[in-house]
């Protein structure tokens, strides 16, 4: 529910000291849940996709630099903010040429943020983070015809296979979050300097994701005025 969002952000962004994955505030419900229930630490699969080649539809095609910094990034600054930073500088050291490694990115960049939000979400609850995939590395290149072919994450799936003898090897369902009906009526972010005064937030200028970005911007911003007034 969003309501568990508006309930839960600020406390998160605040032990983070940055905004939000979107999935933290669900990590965090299911983490307080299974501490009530006396359990003190969650085996989770981080590493699994950014390692072993699970994230399969940024690993579908040979992308372009500028044409995949512009697919991982779902927000132009640009086009949001007043003031904005260039980020391509996090992904110059992957460039190759007219293209980019997209798996060392992966495994780099979006691997570390995607541990940085589960720490942050289980630990608020209280839950120790054990993730076993960080501690492994792949020795050979991942085989992307096989990923394409419909085969992500098919090391992990083979050992599956071997250890539990069995062909049935359970498939990852995504989670599913409802953005594009929680922002359909959100009219765009406060007034601020931060921001733009032409933002265009409407259903159509930017999609839900994005729209979630710029709300969980906002909603930094905002506390970040709240503790700056309260230190003087």
């Amino acid at each position: 529910r969003f309501a568990d969002y508006l309930a839960h952000a600020d406390h998160l962004m605040a032990n983070k000291a940055a905004p939000l994955h979107a999935i933290e505030v669900p990590l965090y419900l299911a983490a307080h849940h299974a501490r009530l229930q006396g359990i003190s630490t969650l085996v989770v699969g981080n590493g699994a996709d950014s390692t072993f080649g699970g994230m399969d539809k940024l690993l579908s095609k040979d992308w372009g630099f500028e044409e995949f910094v512009t697919r991982y990034s779902f927000v132009d600054p640009a086009t949001v903010l007043s003031n904005p930073q260039p980020v391509v500088d996090a992904f110059e050291p992957y460039r190759r040429g007219s293209t980019i490694d997209v798996p060392m990115f992966l495994h780099d960049v979006h691997g570390q943020g995607i541990v940085q939000s589960f720490e942050n979400a289980i630990g608020a609850a209280g839950v120790r983070v054990f993730a076993p995939y960080e501690q492994l590395e792949c020795s050979v290149p991942l085989d992307l015809e096989r990923i394409r072919g419909g085969q992500p994450k098919y090391m992990l799936a083979e050992a599956f296979r071997t250890i539990y003898d069995t062909s049935d090897v359970p498939q990852k369902v995504a989670f599913a979050r409802p953005m594009q009906q929680w922002f359909a009526e959100w009219v765009g972010p406060e007034k601020r300097d931060e921001f733009r005064a032409d933002i265009h937030t409407q259903v159509g200028a930017m999609d839900a994701e994005a729209r979630w970005l710029t709300w969980c911007l906002d909603r930094f911003a905002s506390l970040l005025d709240v503790v700056t007034y309260a230190h003087g």
